[in-house]
């Protein structure tokens, strides 16, 4: 079973660590919500190295949304994936499959810092219970 820790990462935003047989597997960082608010935005999904490839991505993802809709009443959540350019369709696909779309109203863009190409492409995804 995959426990949660959950942090004040910053002001803005709160951290969900997740942790499985006393072992760090990855986290979740997103925007704290506001007041009444239906919606904010995932900064951040981090899956170790170890722990890739083992579903531990969707349980995180799932666990996450379910915390933001039972505690605050989120409905909207989005996400801005930087995609590095060489694993496009794999992160995709991870996100596509947990349920996220293309966020229509705003563009992808790509972002070359130099070294790394990334696409940046905004997902959304509507989590309300039904």
């Amino acid at each position: 079973m995959i426990r949660q820790l959950i942090n004040k990462a910053t002001v803005k935003t709160t951290k969900i660590e997740y942790i499985y047989k006393n072992n760090l597997i990855g986290y979740v960082s997103f925007f704290n919500p506001k007041k009444n608010s239906i919606e904010t935005s995932l900064t951040k999904i981090y899956i170790y190295p170890n722990y890739r490839h083992q579903m531990f991505g969707s349980s995180i993802i799932k666990s996450s949304e379910l915390y933001l809709n039972n505690n605050f009443g989120i409905t909207n959540l989005s996400i801005v994936a930087w995609i590095p350019n060489n694993s496009y369709n794999k992160v995709l696909r991870f996100y596509q499959k947990n349920g996220y779309n293309h966020n229509i109203n705003f563009k992808s863009s790509i972002y070359d810092n130099g070294y790394d190409i990334y696409d940046i492409v905004p997902l959304v995804k509507n989590i309300s219970q039904k």
